[in-house]
């Protein structure tokens, strides 16, 4: 569980003066969690990292629309996004350690960070096979860090670390480390448009 701030928000000028006495209220909401899912089709292209292949980037929903460039969002809408996490190898590969992602998500036009956080760590764990994906779904709610929203504007997200993974062929076997790329990962983080 992780604590977040709600802000309260009223039509209603007579609510005034519970305005002026309530600023908000902390509350607990239930946090994302991996979850193993299946693919059908084996990892392949020009940006796939091996042995173990990191994704990110946004998810479609019903609230968007593109213009050609951009996914536009109407102010509050939450926007999705993905994490995928798995192997491109035919044989058993072992996540050695906890994988932990930080996240930016910046103005475009300022190219100032409004928002960041933290991915629930994807523990230590087997991959049989290239088929086993970890996927790891979040929305951002369009507030910066501080609590308030975001002013309408073109917006990104961008992985920030980390920058390498652990992993063996076995829980016992010999460690190797794995650089990622990061601009490889943030092909993904594609440009928001959030607009009234």
């Amino acid at each position: 569980m992780r604590e977040f701030t709600a802000y309260l928000i009223s039509s209603n000028s007579s609510a005034d003066t519970l305005n002026e006495n309530i600023e908000s209220i902390s509350v607990t909401s239930e946090e994302s969690t991996w979850e193993e899912s299946k693919i059908e089709g084996r990892p392949g292209g020009t940006f796939v990292q091996t042995p173990f292949n990191v994704t990110f980037g946004v998810l479609s929903s019903p609230v968007e629309k593109r213009d050609g460039k951009n996914l536009i969002y109407k102010v509050g809408a939450p926007i999705g996004y993905r994490f995928s996490v798995g192997t491109t190898e035919d044989k058993p590969m072992y996540l050695k350690e906890s994988l932990e992602f930080s996240i930016e998500i910046i103005d475009v036009e300022s190219q100032q960070v409004v928002w960041s956080g933290k991915t629930p760590a994807l523990p230590p764990m087997n991959f049989p096979t290239w088929e086993k994906y970890e996927i790891l779904a979040f929305t951002w709610n369009q507030y910066d860090l501080n609590g308030k929203p975001v002013a309408p504007g073109t917006y990104m997200a961008r992985v920030v670390s980390p920058n390498s993974i652990q992993n063996s062929e076995t829980e016992t076997s010999k460690v190797h480390t794995q650089n990622l790329n990061l601009n490889t990962i943030n092909r993904g983080g594609q440009p928001i448009l959030i607009e009234q």
